[in-house]
């Protein structure tokens, strides 16, 4: 059976940072979205999973952000990840959507 779950998510930047730190996921990332406030921002970000290494990092990005790649997130059990987000020109707040398919 595959289950499919959608979680957003919010951050106000301060001195063009924040991080995120997601409810327990397992499974794999189809849609994941970043929405800054602004169309013209600039912002870099990177995702680290349980044992901190970095599954994801987009750097100097302008915008909106839609990775529709996949990426694979738990191993045999849920864990969270941690979204940073960093030098970013504005210091707004910052949307976030990600989209799990989930397999039991």
């Amino acid at each position: 059976m595959i289950l499919w779950d959608k979680r957003t998510y919010s951050v106000n930047l301060h001195g063009g940072r924040g991080d995120i730190l997601t409810d327990p996921l397992h499974g794999f990332i189809q849609h994941f979205a970043v929405i800054p406030g602004s169309k013209d921002t600039i912002w870099s970000m990177k995702i680290t999973d349980a044992e901190d290494d970095v599954i994801y990092e987009r750097v100097d990005h302008e915008g909106r952000l839609d990775d529709k790649e996949g990426l694979p997130v738990g191993k045999d059990t849920q864990q969270k990840i941690r979204v940073e987000f960093f030098d970013t020109t504005k210091n707004e707040t910052f949307k976030m959507l990600i989209k799990v398919r989930e397999t039991q």
